[in-house]
């Protein structure tokens, strides 16, 4: 820039004779300096694909964000809240994220959050986690629900949340005693406006995922037997084109007749296999799953020192599966040492699949300050199961929709 202001005070002492000259070059200079100042907005314009994922590395659950190689880790929310009062001295807040899902268009996250006081023994304050949604910038947080599961997802569009609520869980304050276990979906704005419920059932049914063409909602239904190892998990597709409005809750024939409309159940075939949970791939023809083998579910905590802390915290020992849609096949094309842990995402291009999995028993990385247990990282794999590659320490990845910034 310098280089061509001088060019142009030079050129106007040496042709004083000449103003139309100057009036060329200050032109000339004024449409370079506007491409420049447009270029730049534009560039600022462009989202950048982020991957947002969990971590206590610093002794409490944080969320942050990064690049798609590990690099320039930002923290987004989490942590000790110092500028909230409290009832007993010497009690601070921390505010702690779990399962994270971030928008489609890479600029907000949704998570279910939940405050306490450390140290617990002299707060005894009621724990109770809510969804809260926000910007990744970190400059504004709001509570959407207050008694939905852990699962979500977020619609295609980035302007709407899909999650369960289930009035069987004791966390649910206005649950009544000895109620039989049933869930709502519910679809709601970012900002809480234009909520509906679009389904209520008898048992556990799950938000996993919005399909890419925003008309379908991958749901889970788990149910569990006698035994750990009698657990079973059915996918389902709910269609939000036949969701009615407002659904009558009080007309069980109503009710019947629209589940058979709205519900379209995903049949697959994976002997001795039963699914943990579910996302679509970016052209929404295939899934991938988290499943395990449920004679073979869980594995003790290698890293506790006693018995006891072996029987606490125990290992998924769950395996990467992908299941095409068209044709039902699964195929397991991933099998971690020390199991791994949900939830799973794709990437914007799908091209691979990022997970969480236990690290060996003496990785002191990520291990939580009260309880020995096996730390976490994330790795990336492609849809064959090949080239697995590290990212960071952590938990719960998701990624944007975005690709190149656009």
């Amino acid at each position: 820039m310098n280089k061509w202001f001088s060019l142009w005070l030079s050129l106007g002492s040496s042709q004083r004779r000449f103003p139309q000259i100057q009036v060329a070059l200050v032109f000339i200079l004024f449409c370079l300096f506007a491409d420049l100042a447009l270029a730049q907005q534009e560039d600022q314009s462009k989202v950048q694909p982020l991957i947002t994922f969990l971590s206590h590395r610093t002794g409490h659950n944080v969320l942050y964000t990064m690049h798609p190689d590990g690099s320039q880790i930002t923290p987004v929310l989490g942590g000790p809240v110092s500028d909230q009062p409290v009832f007993t001295k010497g009690v601070t807040m921390f505010r702690s994220p779990h399962w994270t899902r971030q928008s489609p268009n890479g600029k907000y996250f949704a998570s279910w959050v939940y405050e306490e006081g450390h140290p617990f023994s002299k707060w005894q304050g009621d724990l109770r986690a809510m969804l809260w949604v926000g910007d990744l910038q970190g400059t504004w947080t709001r509570i959407l629900n207050p008694d939905c599961t852990e699962l979500f997802a977020w619609s295609p569009d980035s302007r709407q949340i899909a999650w369960s609520t289930n009035f069987a869980d004791s966390r649910i304050r206005f649950r009544q005693k000895n109620q039989a276990e049933l869930s709502r979906i519910y679809v709601a704005g970012i900002d809480g406006s234009h909520s509906r419920q679009v389904m209520e059932k008898e048992g556990s049914w799950l938000v996993e995922d919005w399909s890419p063409d925003q008309q379908r909602l991958l749901i889970t239904h788990p149910s569990d037997g006698a035994e750990l190892n009698d657990s079973r998990c059915e996918l389902y597709e709910l269609l939000l084109s036949e969701t009615s409005p407002a659904q009558d809750s009080d007309s069980q024939d109503k009710t019947s007749q629209s589940e058979k409309k709205i519900l379209k159940r995903i049949s697959f075939s994976a002997e001795n296999l039963v699914i943990s949970s579910a996302r679509y791939a970016p052209d929404g023809k295939s899934l991938a799953l988290v499943v395990y083998n449920p004679e073979n579910m869980y594995a003790s905590n290698l890293a506790a020192d006693d018995e006891w802390g072996r029987m606490r915290m125990m290992r998924l020992l769950g395996k990467i599966a992908v299941l095409s849609l068209d044709t039902g096949e699964v195929k397991v094309i991933f099998d971690p040492d020390y199991g791994l842990r949900g939830p799973i995402c794709w990437t914007a291009d799908g091209k691979e699949i990022l997970f969480s999995r236990y690290l060996s028993p003496n990785d002191v990385r990520e291990k939580f300050q009260s309880d020995k247990s096996h730390g976490l990282a994330i790795w990336a794999i492609n849809r064959q199961g090949k080239k697995p590659r590290f990212i960071t320490t952590g938990w719960s990845p998701d990624c944007s929709r975005v690709v190149n910034g656009n």
